[in-house]
């Protein structure tokens, strides 16, 4: 199996950039951020961001992490996984303690921090000052993860 791991800051194109990959790849597709979403609604919060702040960072991460590795053996994809929008540094290394003979390919993704603004302000539908308030919240919790 194949595991190719797209990571990077908000609006930086991880995702335009992992469907276009599986188009031809025809991998088994995993989002982090909607996983991290279904998990907060499952919780009773309406956004990733309320649930952050009430339980913290590590809270997220390992319920992300617990869903992600359920997520793919339920799969239990022959061929790949794409997993876009990693958010946590630790996750190539419990990817490759608990599929070590899958093969792994870790992407990061960066972008010019005036053209994600602009990515970001299109994603929200608000003002490029609105937008980058939202990526300041993302990336900080990118840099503590």
């Amino acid at each position: 199996m194949e595991i190719l791991l797209f990571t990077g800051y908000s609006a930086s194109g991880k995702s335009t950039i992992a469907r276009q990959i599986n188009e031809k790849l025809n991998f088994d597709y995993l989002g982090e951020r909607k996983i991290l979403h279904n998990l907060a609604v499952s919780l009773g919060f309406k956004r990733i961001r309320e649930w952050l702040q009430s339980d913290g960072h590590e809270v997220l991460l390992e319920a992300a992490r617990s869903d992600t590795i359920a997520r793919i053996r339920e799969i239990g994809s022959k061929q790949g996984v794409i997993i876009d929008g990693s958010y946590d540094q630790k996750l190539p290394g419990i990817l490759k303690n608990t599929f070590p003979k899958a093969r792994q390919l870790i992407v990061c993704v960066d972008l010019d921090n005036q053209i994600r603004k602009k990515r970001m302000s299109i994603r929200l539908r608000e003002s490029v000052a609105k937008a980058k308030e939202e990526m300041d919240f993302i990336d900080d919790f990118k840099n503590k993860a």
